[in-house]
């Protein structure tokens, strides 16, 4: 079997330096040769191959759909996505498929962003129309995730890694439970991976289409375009980040023009943020148990059949509340944040992971908060080694600007979760070179001992 070095070595070709470039530039910073190779070796850590580790994380993850949380099941996005798939299917083009069911009526709908939906048509074209079928998606979802998380972490460290990141991803309890969810963090989190490494290649347009197919998951992800894609290319010119935009735009703009013409209103990607706004702001949010959080309680009745004019109704409903208590903003804001990083009411958010047995997400909790200490000194042994952090950290920002203007929930920060897994495994990697020389070390001086209390015996 090839091993995974070789595979992937045609990434750094791609790039174009001359041999010699990167190692000059590497020299002229004036870093100690040990510090910019550590990630890079070998020794002492157990290496596989990449495909080893995907076939593990698929495994593990088909044996934790297929037995722990076969009877697993949701509400709400959870059932939009599944029957929206099938009415795909069956030839309903993007029907709101709750009014669908429940009063036979057929509306257009934009209710939720295309993508995710229409990769699950394509499952149910082929015959896979149950729950269980559009859950099984998130295993070739998966294998995707952990093989692009060990391409990025090669581009940015190394064979040694990119192998980790892998590893990481593959056993991450969080991404084994959202691969098992029907929910649309399950096809999010390779594309957003594959954002980074068009950022990371500065390959200018193909970074934009990559945003644009991401915010086609989810909408959010729009943001990566501003926060991302123009800070990273600027220093090139003003025709790199309008080539970005460009890219976004062309992967966009199809479904705009038809959300135009269904809904009669311009709508770019999806109705959900007023939902969002209107759910996230109202008394049961701003104080209480539920402060910093959402409540579909909080929406108003239907007043309109026009899926985007009521999205109208709702949104002002929302933005109306939050003026009118803006006060209680410097309350309720840090409280959103707090939630979205697993820090307030973490046993009794749980209960709200909509798709996710509870004890996989209780231990995707804890995981979370081991990776997030991993990743301080992991981002600064990869700053160390060259790589531009704003790449990676970008996506926090956008974590905080969704959080601040909707809601908290650690859903909402899966964007961010690839450079997490990363900046994790390459904490890891420091954290057990440290061990083995400490270890390695002791080892030494005791065997040094006993030599010389051999020799002077």
């Amino acid at each position: 079997m090839e091993r995974f070095p070789a595979r992937l070595g045609t990434l750094r070709r791609s790039q174009g330096f001359p041999v010699g470039t990167l190692g000059t530039l590497r020299r002229s910073e004036g870093f100690p040769v040990g510090t910019l190779r550590i990630l890079r070796r070998s020794e002492g850590f157990p290496v596989g191959t990449l495909g080893t580790i995907v076939a593990a994380g698929v495994a593990l993850r088909a044996l934790y759909l297929f037995t722990v949380a076969r009877h697993v099941s949701g509400v709400g996005d959870w059932w939009f996505y599944h029957w929206q798939a099938n009415d795909l299917a069956s030839g309903h083009f993007f029907v709101e498929p709750f009014r669908l069911r429940f009063n036979h009526q057929e509306f257009p709908s934009a209710g939720h962003p295309p993508l995710y939906p229409a990769l699950l048509s394509v499952v149910s074209w082929l015959g896979g129309t149950s729950v269980m079928w559009h859950r099984a998606f998130g295993l070739v979802c998966g294998a995707a995730s952990i093989a692009l998380m060990g391409v990025l972490g090669r581009r940015v460290g190394g064979d040694r890694l990119g192998l980790a990141a892998a590893g990481v991803c593959a056993a991450y309890p969080l991404m084994v439970v959202v691969d098992g969810a029907l929910m649309s963090e399950t096809a999010y989190t390779p594309l957003v991976i594959l954002v980074l490494l068009a950022a990371l290649a500065r390959r200018t347009f193909w970074l934009g289409a990559a945003i644009g197919l991401a915010a086609l998951c989810r909408s959010e992800a729009l943001l990566l375009l501003p926060v991302l894609a123009w800070p990273v290319l600027w220093r090139q010119g003003i025709a790199k980040p309008a080539l970005a935009t460009l890219g976004c735009v062309v992967v966009i703009a199809p479904w705009t023009i038809r959300n135009a013409v269904a809904l009669g209103h311009v709508v770019p990607i999806s109705t959900n943020d007023s939902t969002v706004l209107t759910g996230a702001n109202c008394p049961k949010t701003y104080s209480g148990p539920d402060i910093g959080f959402w409540r579909f309680d909080c929406l108003a009745p239907r007043k309109a059949d026009n899926e985007a004019e009521q999205s109208d109704i709702w949104r002002a409903d929302g933005l109306r509340y939050a003026r009118e208590h803006a006060s209680r903003l410097l309350v309720v804001i840090p409280v959103r944040i707090l939630r979205t990083v697993s820090l307030y009411q973490p046993r009794r958010q749980v209960l709200f992971a909509e798709g996710r047995w509870i004890h996989g997400e209780q231990m995707a909790v804890a995981a979370f908060y081991l990776l997030a200490l991993l990743s301080f000194a992991g981002a600064v042994m990869l700053r160390r080694g060259g790589t531009p952090l704003w790449v990676l950290l970008a996506p926090a920002v956008v974590v905080l600007i969704t959080v601040v203007i909707g809601y908290g929930h650690p859903r909402l920060r899966h964007v961010f979760e690839p450079s997490l897994m990363l900046m994790g495994a390459s904490g890891g990697l420091w954290a057990w070179d440290q061990l083995r020389a400490r270890t390695g070390g002791a080892s030494a001086r005791a065997r040094e001992r006993a030599r010389v209390a051999s020799a002077s015996s």
